[in-house]
């Protein structure tokens, strides 16, 4: 997971738990095995980044789009 969450927290927040995404995860809705629609997912999967704080839910999702 990046350091993004991390790197936006606000004064006086701290993390109580972070989200762990499997990679099972980038295998859902895949109905046709092609090589490239894996690769993006496999991409996004690994790009995700959740947690809970004690403040508030953080989260990005995606490489370009976020």
């Amino acid at each position: 997971m990046s350091k993004y969450v991390e790197n936006n927290l606000q004064k006086g927040e701290t993390i109580v738990k972070k989200a762990k995404i499997t990679m099972l995860f980038a295998f859902m809705h895949i109905t046709n095995i092609l090589i490239i629609p894996l690769i993006v997912r496999l991409v996004k999967v690994k790009n995700i980044a959740l947690a809970f704080t004690n403040k508030r839910i953080v989260g990005k999702v995606g490489v370009i789009k976020t």
